[in-house]
């Protein structure tokens, strides 16, 4: 009979947890101290902000309270919406695109700032991301579902003159 080692045991239980985390989709808590002693009903209001800042807590919470729940990177947000803007991009040169440039454009042209606006612009982009309001985001996926509906509406009468013809 074969004894389990420690070491055996070990490599067994990390591949069971490597295993067990790729099959899931896990969630992540963020644990402040509230005080460097560690003592109980004690709360050390700087350190706490410290940590928040540190842990980039309080730019999501700003970004959030300002209203743009949607955040996509400029390269997946053009990609998405490139639909509503024909003929921007040409990709074969072999040079990465200014993908935060485009984005700009085409949301200058598809949803241009609006000064009276009470709750601000629909849109704004940062240095990673390009930021919408949820009814910003509804408006553009209607756009492009309709520009793509009228490209197939072209190739299906390409095609059945095309098959008229033959």
């Amino acid at each position: 009979a074969s004894r389990t080692t420690v070491s055996s045991a070990f490599r067994s239980q990390l591949a069971g947890l490597v295993t067990h985390l790729s099959a899931t989709d896990p969630r992540y808590v963020r644990c402040m101290k509230p005080n460097d002693c560690k003592d109980p009903q004690k709360f050390d209001s700087l350190d706490v902000l410290r940590q928040l800042r540190c842990a980039g807590m309080l730019a999501a919470i700003r970004i959030r309270a300002s209203g743009y729940s949607v955040r996509r990177t400029p390269k997946e947000f053009y990609k998405r919406y490139r639909a509503l803007a024909p003929g921007d991009v040409k990709t074969s040169s072999g040079f990465e695109p200014n993908w935060t440039q485009l984005c700009k454009q085409l949301l200058q042209r598809i949803a241009p700032i609006d000064d009276k606006d009470p709750l601000g612009p629909a849109w704004q982009i940062g240095r990673t991301q390009v930021f919408l309001r949820e009814s910003l985001q509804r408006r553009i996926d209607g756009m492009v579902l309709e520009a793509v509906r009228s490209k197939i509406v072209i190739v299906q009468a390409v095609w059945r003159g095309y098959c008229v013809k033959r």
